[in-house]
Parts: structure tokens; sequence; C-alpha cells
């Protein structure tokens, strides 16, 4: 029996032997292998958010490039002359073009829905009878431009690049303490656009 054991140890012991150095190259291999994957798992990660990101701007762009677009084009309709008093604001009352609906037809005033770089501009026919008139294209009650009809004119024209700021107002007024005489018939009017 003692010579069984001792055989059983002997086996036991000095049996078959288990490469240690294959076991620690697989494990390193192994460990190498998880950490790549990880790393391109995060790498995978930020790309997918950045993508998500570009998607969010593009669509926020496309929305502001949509909701940005104004402008207007208003004539005045009235037969044949239309008296404007001394401070009167001009209203054009035919609308043709009003993206945005910035330009209100009730009160003759474009009224700045968003903040940034507007052009304007005016042509007002006058009755040909009255020797002198004045009009002026106001911001905010600030003077952009002159509308002004001399003694031989029938035709004033103004136009103008103005910066402005969201709820900034621009409108057409008669600024003689007298009445300006303006034709109709869609012969004068005004226009402006979001650049």
């Amino acid at each position: 029996m003692l010579l069984f054991l001792l055989i059983c140890l002997f086996v036991i012991g000095d049996g078959p032997h288990v490469n240690t150095q294959h076991v620690t190259d697989t494990r390193s291999t192994t460990t190498e292998s998880t950490d790549q994957i990880g790393s391109i798992m995060k790498e995978n990660a930020v790309l997918l958010k950045r993508i998500n990101d570009l998607e969010k701007e593009n669509r926020l762009i496309n929305n502001t490039c949509t909701r940005n677009q104004v402008g207007f084009h208003a004539m005045l309709w009235a037969t044949p002359f239309v008296s404007i008093e001394g401070y009167q604001t001009l209203i054009f009352d035919n609308v043709k073009t009003n993206v945005g609906n910035a330009y209100n037809k009730q009160n003759g005033v474009f009224t700045a829905p968003v903040p940034g770089l507007y052009s304007f501009s005016t042509t007002v026919h006058f009755n040909q009878q009255i020797r002198e008139v004045y009009f002026v294209m106001l911001k905010n009650a600030d003077r952009v431009c002159n509308v002004y009809k001399g003694d031989e004119d029938t035709v004033a024209t103004c136009a103008a690049v103005l910066s402005l700021e969201e709820g900034d107002h621009v409108y057409i007024q008669n600024t003689n303490v007298g009445v300006g005489q303006v034709m109709g018939h869609d012969y004068s009017s005004f226009s402006g656009f979001l650049i």
C-alpha cells in the first residue's frame, strides 16, 4: 500500500507539466483584446454622440433659415390720390408679399421679427400740382433717408440697408406740416427683406 502511495505521489508530483508561459501569454492577449474592444467602443460612443450633435445642429440651422425668411412688398391702392396729413404714416394697403408677416397693412409699419441686416426701399408717386413734399423713411422714429418731391418731380425713391434688432420698426412718414398727396393705383410701393 505504501508503494502504491509513493507511486501516486510520484505520478501526481511529476505528472504532466502545464506550460505556465503559454497560459500567461494567452491571458495577456485576451487582456489586450479586451482593452482594444473597450477602446473601440469608447471611440464609437464619442463618434455617435458627435453625429447626434451634428444632426441636431443641422436641424437647428434648417429651422432657423426657414424661420428667418422675412420679406414684404406692399403698394398703395387708393384712387386716384391719397392725402397724407403732416406726420402721418403712409399705409401701403395692397400687400403682395409678406413672408414672416412682419409688415402690418393696418398701420403701414414693418416690425423686425428677428435681428439682422435688412434692405428697404420705397418709391412714392406724388401729385405734380403740389410744389414740395417731404417724406422720410424712419427706423424707430430716427430718419434713415429722405423721400423728397421738388417742384417738377412726380416720383421720389429711397433705399437703405439697416441693422435691426427684434421689434425695431421701419415706416414711411410725411414730415410736412401740410398735406401730401400720394398717387395710388399701385404706383407707390414699400418693400424690405432680411439679407
